[in-house]
């Protein structure tokens, strides 16, 4: 990274893909790796997170990081269920760091609930997640 930023620390609870993500590092100092994504957070080597899980595990994830005061950058979708959007939005209130919110939106015509899950909310094109497990128009 060419801007002063770096990376400190990765987690992963397989062997196999910290070894290679440690390996793009040659030639540079490596990052500290750790099985848990709680002992990252818990570590002290972060001034923020980014959060590029399984997609169903972004909330256990970002409950455990919401409770520290890094900033915090999810992929999308934030989150695969509506309660997950909801609990997030009560997660975070009066957190004085950078999180990107959710927040469900509208329901669709055909009573589907939708959720925005872009990761900057001013931006008009974000995509919208369905309920529904039909599959997408």
């Amino acid at each position: 990274l060419d801007d002063g930023s770096a990376v400190t620390a990765l987690a992963d609870p397989h062997a196999a893909s910290i070894e290679a993500a440690l390996a793009l590092f040659k030639g540079r100092a490596a990052p500290r790796a750790f099985a848990h994504h709680g002992e990252l957070l818990a570590s002290g080597l972060c001034d923020a997170v980014v959060i590029a899980t399984p997609n169903v595990t972004h909330i256990e994830v970002l409950r455990d990081a919401l409770a520290t005061s890094l900033h915090i950058l999810v992929e999308k979708p934030l989150v695969t269920r509506i309660e997950d959007g909801l609990e997030l939005l009560r997660l975070e209130r009066g957190r004085h760091r950078d999180f990107e919110r959710c927040a469900a939106r509208q329901a669709t015509a055909d009573g589907n609930v939708s959720l925005d899950h872009g990761v900057e909310p001013r931006d008009r094109n974000a995509q919208l997640l369905e309920t529904s497990d039909e599959p997408r128009r």
